[in-house]
């Protein structure tokens, strides 16, 4: 690939393999210290016996070291690492004092309203960390009366553990992690205290900022809706965006254009260049635009909060144009890998995002894609060039970020292509607007009639968005998609990318060898899928799941209005489900390992000749546990989520006395019985 620096590529491969061995491997910081210096000193060794000539060995030895650093850079970044984390001084199961200062607020999802906070102190201990904040939507509590910055004193217990309620699910719990969040504090109202917040005078902050932007907007008679899609394109912030007004960008394949990315920076870049055009194409004059463009995209990073997918597109255009102000002009790939290495070395667990990945994925394919698909056509007419080289970076995007996305959302827009014809070239327009009434606004200068047009609009940017979102037909969701099939996806459209550019025997066979491995890798897994049984973790009730066959799902439930869409779904989604039946809750199942036997509220449990290897307790059955231990002392008790907690806890100081294995699902999620 014509100026592509390798040896820039070879550390970010080796800097992501080790960081994905991290995050699936744990070692002592001081085994990981000692390994990063026995590869140092073996890349030293073998660089310097070979310094004179390119080696494959040199290039292993290169890897490994890198393969390290990235192993150790990922385990320094664990916050628990510190002593004074909140984890470390908090005490588990008990009630704690903790002082929080709200640091970020988030989309509300379940909630009213949710904040990021960071902890400062826990009972009489300084403290450290990142904690969730949430306010229930049926609390008294007024959100609005909490802005970034506040000091938060409460007393409750912190929760530390996200169960999930099926397989397949999202794991909220894995994704806080990742974020740097490992508990969540549920605001009830009147028991807790807002403290005096100390003033600075000089501080500006960008939530100040964006907070003053939007106290100005508010003077204005604006939508709801143009008001929620104005702070989410020009401030970042997506908590207004209303349930069904995000569902409609989502279904209509453009909910990108609301997160402020690679795009967005993208036009902004080109709007200051074609403004500072007359200042001429001198050396001198070109390090000046070059100082102002820089400055201009991280203003508007920081103005919008500073998003990894911000951060990825600032630091590659910031390298972009560097490398077009010293003449090197196919310096994208290498802008792309070098602004990928340094976000990854500030913060290696980005790599986990699903942002990070579908930024990095979309912006390699244009590069790599665009210019093969654009010289299929050459319109003569300057409109029709126009719509198909948007159409050449719709196909190259999509592609690119088709198989993560079908392995992280399972959706497929089909209409993806129409609404983003139609969308982008729009959406330049809305930026500059958009751009134009803040700074109007901010200024007491904006007319009443320029907001009127605006407003109009962004309503008319929504209704065809809502249009697009209602072609249900050309929506496929639930599609089935494991994890495997991400790197056969990408070797098919790479295999397909060679064939357009030059269409020859070699090429032709690499894609039908590619073509013939998706089948068989489909059918390898349908092969591969075994029986499996499920006790779920349903709120206040109890549901089974059993895969039988290679395609069938079975429902066990005792509540007919469980909503079996939220089991059903992942399921599908991540085996090769064709039929899904329900059935009424049985007392005894055969599972793949031994039999299960259900203990309901009839607390019937003596069965002649039954030796089950587990025991259900559901719907809180007045036993004698020691009892029921002593007919069946091998089997694992199980208490679903349809019990009083004060039930469970009794049961499972019990079972802990007598060493029984006892999973509680409102602690650990479902069970799987295999």
């Amino acid at each position: 690939m014509k100026g592509l620096n390798t040896s820039l590529l070879l550390i970010l491969i080796g800097l992501v393999v080790g960081i994905a061995l991290g995050s699936l491997y744990k070692f002592s910081l001081n085994s990981i210290l000692l390994a990063q210096a026995a590869t140092f000193i073996f890349f030293g060794l073998i660089h310097f016996r070979h310094r004179q000539k390119k080696s494959c060995l040199s290039g292993m030895a290169a890897l490994l070291l890198f393969a390290s650093t990235g192993f150790l850079i990922y385990t320094i970044s664990n916050p628990l690492l510190a002593k004074q984390h909140y984890l470390n001084v908090n005490h588990a199961n008990s009630k704690n004092n903790f002082v929080f200062e709200l640091e970020e607020q988030l989309p509300p999802g379940n909630a009213q309203a949710r904040f990021t906070a960071q902890m400062l102190r826990v009972n009489d201990k300084i403290a450290t960390g990142k904690v969730l904040l949430s306010i229930p939507k049926d609390s008294s509590i007024n959100s609005n009366d909490f802005s970034i910055g506040t000091i938060i004193y409460v007393k409750t217990s912190l929760q530390t553990e996200f169960p999930l309620q099926a397989p397949y699910q999202f794991d909220y719990g894995k994704y806080l992690r990742n974020k740097g969040i490992f508990g969540q504090i549920r605001l009830e109202p009147g028991l807790f205290i807002n403290l005096p917040q100390k003033e600075i005078a000089s501080k500006l902050s960008t939530y100040q900022i964006r907070s003053y932007l939007k106290s100005k907007l508010n003077h204005y008679d604006l939508s709801p809706d143009s008001r929620a899609i104005t702070y989410a394109l020009l401030l970042g912030e997506r908590q207004d965006l209303s349930p069904q007004l995000r569902q409609n960008y989502v279904d209509a394949g453009v909910i990108h254009i609301l997160a402020v990315s690679g795009l967005h920076v993208g036009i902004l870049m080109l709007l200051v260049q074609f403004l500072l055009k007359p200042l001429g194409n001198a050396r001198k004059t070109r390090l000046l635009r070059l100082i102002i463009v820089i400055v201009a995209i991280w203003l508007f990073a920081i103005l919008t909060g500073l998003s990894p997918s911000v951060l990825r597109a600032a630091t590659m255009f910031t390298f972009l144009q560097i490398g077009l102000v010293y003449g090197q002009r196919r310096s994208g790939y290498n802008a792309l890998i070098a602004s990928a290495l340094i976000l990854l070395l500030i913060n290696p667990r980005l790599l986990f995002e699903v942002g990070f990945q579908l930024s990095y994925a979309a912006v390699s394919f244009i590069m790599w894609l665009y210019p093969k698909i654009e010289v299929l056509w050459v319109p003569k007419n300057k409109i029709l060039r126009y719509y198909w080289q948007l159409v050449c970076v719709s196909l190259a995007a999509q592609l690119g970020v088709l198989p993560l996305s079908l392995y992280y959302f399972h959706q497929f827009p089909g209409l993806f292509l129409v609404a983003n014809l139609v969308v982008l070239p729009f959406l330049g327009f809305i930026l500059m607007y958009g751009i134009l009434i803040l700074s109007l606004s901010a200024l007491n200068l904006l007319p009443d009639f320029l907001m009127k047009i605006y407003d109009f609009t962004l309503q008319l940017l929504n209704s065809f968005i809502e249009l697009i979102s209602q072609a249900d037909p050309f929506i496929f969701r639930n599609i089935y998609f494991p994890l495997i099939l991400i790197p056969v996806l990408y070797l098919l459209t790479f295999s397909l990318g060679r064939l357009i550019q030059k269409i020859n025997y070699k090429n032709l066979s690499r894609f039908l060898i590619v073509c013939a491995l998706l089948p068989l890798t489909l059918l390898a897994l349908k092969l591969k899928q075994n029986e499996q049984f499920y006790i779920l973790n349903t709120y206040r009730s109890t549901s089974l799941a059993q895969v039988k066959g290679s395609n069938n799902l079975l429902l066990y439930l005792n509540d007919e209005k469980t909503d079996i869409s939220k089991i059903s779904n992942g399921f599908m989604e991540n085996l090769q489900i064709k039929e899904i039946r329900t059935k009424s809750l049985e007392s005894i199942y055969n599972t793949p390992d031994r039999p299960l036997l259900v203990v309901d509220s009839l607390a019937i449990y003596q069965l002649k000749e039954l030796q089950p290897g587990y025991i259900l307790l559901t719907q809180s059955p007045k036993i004698n546990l020691d009892r029921l231990m002593q007919l069946f002392p091998n089997a694992t008790i199980i208490a679903d989520a349809s019990n009083y907690r004060s039930y469970v806890k009794r049961w499972e100081e019990t079972c802990k006395k007598r060493e029984i294995p006892f999973h509680n699902t409102y602690e650990k999620g479902f069970y799987k019985i295999d």
